[in-house]
C-alpha cells in the first residue's frame, strides 16, 4: 500500500513538472510584447491554418509529441486504481484540460512576438493528447507494475537501461521528418545520407571525425554492464544484445528522412560494447581477488584517490571538447559582457535553432557531466562516506561546469549561458544518483561463476601462504611498494597533465626559441600540442615498455633490439608527421632531392636520425633498469646489445651526416660531423635517459645509497651537460652575416636576439632540467602497471645479497 501511494505521489510530481516544462518551453525566449486582450483576442480568432512542407513536419511531430506525455501522465495521476467508468470521465477531463492549455499556450503566444501561432499547433498538440489518453488505456496497468516494480527494487538495472536506449533511440529519430514514401527514400540515398562502406562517411575534418566516433563508442560502453545487472550473460551474449540494439536503431533511422543512416555506427558500438565488457571482466576478476574484508576495505580507502585521478582526467576531455577550437581572445569586452549572455532567461539560445540542435545540445552537456557525478558516487561509495558525498557532490560538479562557462566568455563562437550550468549540474546530480542506486557488478559474466565457486580454496591457501611469510624481508618490501603504488598512480596521472601543459605553453611563448615553436601547428595549436604530448611519452617510455616486457617473458630475443628498433621509430615517424607542420619538419630533415616518394624519402632520413637517439635511450634505460634488476635476460640483453649498438649507430651516422645530411643538422656539429667529438652529443642524451630512468626507479625503491649517488649525478649533470654539447656543437657559425654557436642558435628566442655567457649557460640549465623531468614524469605510468613484478626481481636480488 506505502508503495502504491508512494508511486501516486511521483506520478503527481512528475506532471506538475512537465507541465511547467511545456509552458515554459512554449513561451521561450520570454520576450513580452504589451498588447490589448481585445487586439490579441482577434488575432487569436483570425489565426491561420499554414501549408508546411517535409522541412516542416518535424515541427508536426514534436508538438504531437509534446502533450502525449502531457496526457498520459494527468490521466495516470486522476485514474490511478480507477475502475473503467472513472476512467472514462478521467480521459474526457484531461482531454478537455489539455485542449484548453494548448488553446491557452496559444493564446499567450500573442504576448512573445518571437513565437509562430498558427492553428497547426493547436491541432497537433490536441492530437498528441488523444494519443497520450489512448495510450493510458493501452499501457497504463503495464507502466503501473513497471513503476511499482522499481520502487521496491531500487537496485534493479531495468529502468536505467530501458529509459538509456529509449533516450538512445528517441536521439537517433530526430528531428521527426518520418518518410514511407519510395521517393524520398530515393533521394535520401543520392544524397549520402545511407551509408553502407564503413567510415566512407567521415567528414574530413579531423577534429569532427575524431570527436564523432569515440562519442559513438563511449555511449555504448554503459550497455553491457546495465544488462549484466540483469543476471549472469556471457561476453557473447552482452555483445549480440549491444548488436542487436544498434541494428534496430540505424533500421529506424532509414525512415527519417534528414538523419544519416551509416554501417558505420553499428561497428562503433561492438567496439564501445567491446570495451564495456572488457571493464567488466577487469572490475570481475579484480573483486575476485581480495582475499579478506581487509583486502577490500584497503581497497576502499583508495577510491577517492582513484576517483580525484579520473575526475581530473576527464575534465581534460571535456575542456578538450567544450573549448573547441580554442581560439581565446582574453579580452576585457568579453568579461564585461558576461551579465548580458551568462544571465539570459534559460534555454534562451536554444529557440534561435531547430529542435534537432536544442536536443543535441541538451544531450551533449548532460551526458559529458554524468562521468562527473559517477566519478564522485563510485569515490564515497562506501557507506561510512555516503553524508561526505552530498556536501562535496555539488560543489565540484557546480564548480567545474561554471569554470568551462568562464572560460567559454573568451572563445568568439562560444555562448556561456545559465543554462548550460543547469543542464551539467543536472548531469552530474544523474549520474550521482544512478550509482548510488546500482551497486557495482560482481562476477556478472558467466565465465567467473565456476571461478567464484572454486576460488574459496585459492583465497585460503594464499592467506594461510600470506600468514605463513608475513615476516620475511620480501614480503615487507612489497606490503610497502603496494602501499606507495596509489601515491605513485597519482603523481603518474598528475604527470599527464603536466607534460600536456608544457607544449601548450611552449607554443605561444616568446621566449621559447623560434624553431622549437615552428613544430607546433598554428591553426591547431591544442591539437598539436596534444600530439607532441604523445609522441613525447612515446619516445621516452617506449624503451622502459620494451625492456620490461622482456623481463616479464623471461624470454631472450636475438632481435629484440632491430624490432624496437623499427617499432619506436616508425610510430615516432607517424606521429610527427601528424601533428608537425611538413615545413618544419623540412627545417630538421631537409627536403626531398631524391626520385623516390617524398615522404619515403623523409621518412628514411628520420630512421637514420631518429635511430641513433632510440638505441642511445634504450641503452641508457637498460643501463639503470640493470642497476636495480640483474635478471638472465638483461644480463645476455646487455651484452648483445653492444654488438647491435657497434652495428647500427655506424648505419645511423652514414645516413645522417654522410649521404642524407642537411645544412641545419651537420652545421650544428663539431667540425659539420666529421670529428669524433660528436659522440659527446650521445653521451648526452644517454645521460639524459640514465637520469630519468634512475629517478623513476627510486620512486619504487628509495633507498639511502642510490638516492645520494643518483642526487649527485643529477647536481653534476648541469654542468657537465653543458661542457658535453659544448664539446660536440660547432662553436663557430657564420651565416646570415653573423657569427655564433650552435648553442646559441638552439637557446635563443631568435636570430636577432642571441644571447651568451651566463645568461645561455642559465638558459641551457633550465631545458636540461626540462627534458630530465619530461623523460622521468613520461616513464612515470609505466612503474604502475610493472610495479609488483620490478618489486619482486628486486627483492630477489636484495634476498641474494643478504645470504
Amino acid at each position: 500500500m506505502n508503495e502504491t501511494i508512494s508511486v501516486k505521489n511521483r506520478l503527481l510530481i512528475a506532471c506538475i513538472i512537465y507541465t511547467v516544462f511545456v509552458v515554459y518551453g512554449s513561451l521561450v525566449p520570454w520576450q513580452f510584447n504589451s498588447l490589448s486582450l481585445s487586439d490579441a483576442w482577434y488575432r487569436f480568432q483570425n489565426i491561420e491554418y499554414l501549408t508546411l512542407g517535409i522541412a516542416s513536419r518535424a515541427d508536426w511531430v514534436a508538438n504531437i509529441l509534446l502533450f502525449i506525455p502531457l496526457a498520459f501522465l494527468w490521466l495516470g495521476a486522476i485514474s490511478f486504481r480507477q475502475q473503467i467508468v472513472g476512467r472514462f470521465v478521467s480521459s474526457i477531463v484531461v482531454f478537455i484540460v489539455s485542449f484548453s492549455l494548448c488553446s491557452a499556450i496559444e493564446f499567450t503566444q500573442l504576448f512573445f512576438p518571437p513565437r509562430t501561432v498558427s492553428l497547426n499547433d493547436i491541432i497537433a498538440e490536441s492530437l498528441g493528447a488523444i494519443m497520450g489518453v489512448l495510450a493510458w488505456w493501452i499501457f497504463g496497468k503495464k507502466f503501473i507494475t513497471w513503476l511499482e516494480g522499481w520502487q521496491i527494487n531500487k537496485t534493479s538495472s531495468t529502468p536505467y537501461l530501458q529509459i538509456y536506449l529509449g533516450c538512445m533511440f528517441f536521439y537517433s529519430v530526430i528531428p521527426l521528418d518520418l518518410t514511407l514514401s519510395p521517393v524520398e527514400f530515393y533521394h535520401k540515398w543520392r544524397e549520402g545520407r545511407v551509408i553502407l562502406l564503413p567510415f566512407y562517411g567521415l567528414k574530413g575534418d579531423a577534429f569532427r571525425d575524431v570527436y564523432d566516433c569515440l562519442s559513438d563508442i563511449v555511449l555504448w560502453i554503459p550497455v553491457p554492464w546495465l544488462w549484466c545487472k540483469l543476471g549472469p550473460l556471457s561476453k557473447s551474449e552482452l555483445l549480440k544484445r549491444v548488436l542487436f540494439s544498434a541494428v534496430i536503431i540505424e533500421f529506424f533511422q532509414l525512415f527519417v528522412y534528414s538523419r544519416v543512416s551509416d554501417v558505420t555506427d553499428i561497428l562503433l558500438a561492438l567496439v564501445g560494447g567491446f570495451i564495456g565488457v572488457k571493464f567488466i571482466v577487469l572490475n570481475s576478476t579484480g573483486l575476485a581477488f581480495y582475499g579478506s574484508n581487509s583486502d577490500l576495505n584497503h581497497h576502499e580507502r583508495h577510491y577517492v584517490l582513484y576517483a580525484c585521478l579520473v575526475y581530473f582526467l576527464w575534465v581534460l576531455v571535456v575542456g578538450f571538447v567544450f573549448l573547441y577550437p580554442y581560439d581565446f581572445e582574453w579580452s576585457y569586452l568579453k568579461l564585461s559582457a558576461w551579465s548580458d549572455n551568462f544571465l539570459r532567461v534559460p534555454f534562451y539560445a536554444y529557440y534561435y535553432g531547430t529542435e534537432y540542435r536544442a536536443i543535441t545540445e541538451v544531450f551533449h552537456k548532460v551526458l559529458f557531466f554524468i562521468p562527473f557525478g559517477v566519478i564522485v558516487g563510485y569515490a564515497f561509495r562506501p557507506a561510512n562516506k555516503g553524508r561526505l558525498a552530498i556536501f562535496i557532490m555539488p560543489f565540484t560538479i557546480i564548480f567545474t561546469a561554471l569554470g568551462v562557462e568562464f572560460l567559454q566568455l573568451f572563445l568568439p563562437n562560444k555562448n556561456s549561458d545559465i543554462t548550460d550550468v543547469i543542464l551539467e549540474v543536472f548531469g552530474g546530480y544523474l549520474g550521482y544518483i544512478v550509482v548510488k542506486k546500482l551497486k557495482p557488478v560482481r562476477f556478472s559474466l558467466r565465465e567467473h561463476e565456476n571461478y567464484q565457486k572454486d576460488d574459496f580454496l585459492t583465497v585460503v591457501s594464499r592467506l594461510e601462504a600470506n600468514f605463513a611469510e608475513d615476516s620475511s624481508p620480501k614480503n615487507r618490501l612489497i606490503e610497502k611498494n603496494s602501499t606507495n603504488r596509489h601515491v605513485g598512480l597519482l603523481l603518474a596521472v598528475g604527470s599527464v597533465f603536466m607534460t600536456f601543459g608544457v607544449p601548450i605553453y611552449v607554443s605561444g611563448s616568446e621566449s621559447i626559441p623560434y624553431n622549437v615553436r615552428e613544430l607546433f601547428s598554428k591553426e591547431y595549436p591544442i591539437i598539436s600540442a596534444l600530439g607532441i604530448t604523445i609522441l613525447i611519452y612515446w619516445c621516452f617510455a617506449y624503451p622502459l615498455f620494451s625492456l620490461m616486457n622482456v623481463v616479464k617473458k623471461g624470454k631472450l630475443e636475438g632481435f629484440f633490439y632491430v624490432r624496437f628498433l623499427a617499432i619506436h621509430t616508425l610510430v615516432a615517424w607517424i606521429l610527427l608527421r601528424a601533428v608537425v607542420p611538413l615545413e618544419s619538419i623540412h627545417d630538421v630533415l631537409g627536403s626531398p632531392i631524391l626520385s623516390i616518394p617524398a615522404d619515403l624519402e623523409l621518412a628514411l632520413r628520420f630512421f637514420a636520425l631518429f635511430g641513433i637517439y632510440s638505441l642511445t635511450s634504450l641503452a641508457a634505460t637498460h643501463t639503470a633498469l640493470f642497476w636495480v634488476v640483474s635478471t638472465r635476460e638483461l644480463i645476455r640483453l646487455l651484452v648483445l646489445g653492444f654488438f647491435w649498438i657497434l652495428l647500427l649507430l655506424p648505419i645511423g651516422y652514414w645516413g645522417v651526416v654522410i649521404e642524407a645530411a642537411t645544412d641545419n643538422l651537420t652545421e650544428l656539429m663539431k667540425n659539420n660531423g666529421y670529428s669524433l667529438s660528436v659522440i659527446c652529443i650521445g653521451v648526452y642524451f644517454f645521460l639524459i635517459g640514465w637520469l630519468s630512468s634512475s629517478i623513476s626507479f627510486l620512486t619504487v625503491f628509495n633507498d639511502t645509497r642510490r638516492v645520494v649517488i643518483v642526487g649527485f649525478i643529477f647536481i653534476i649533470s648541469f654542468p657537465l651537460g653543458y661542457q658535453l654539447l659544448s664539446w660536440g656543437t660547432e662553436q663557430f657559425i657564420l651565416k646570415y652575416d653573423v657569427v655564433f654557436s650552435a648553442m646559441q642558435f638552439l637557446l635563443s628566442t631568435d636570430r636577432s636576439h642571441l644571447i651568451s655567457g651566463d645568461v645561455l649557460r642559465a638558459r641551457f640549465f633550465v631545458a636540461h632540467f626540462g627534458l630530465v623531468s619530461l623523460a622521468f614524469i613520461s616513464q612515470a605510468p609505466l612503474f604502475m602497471f610493472f610495479r609488483n613484478l620490478i618489486g619482486s626481481k628486486y627483492s630477489d636480488k636484495v634476498n641474494d645479497q643478504e645470504f
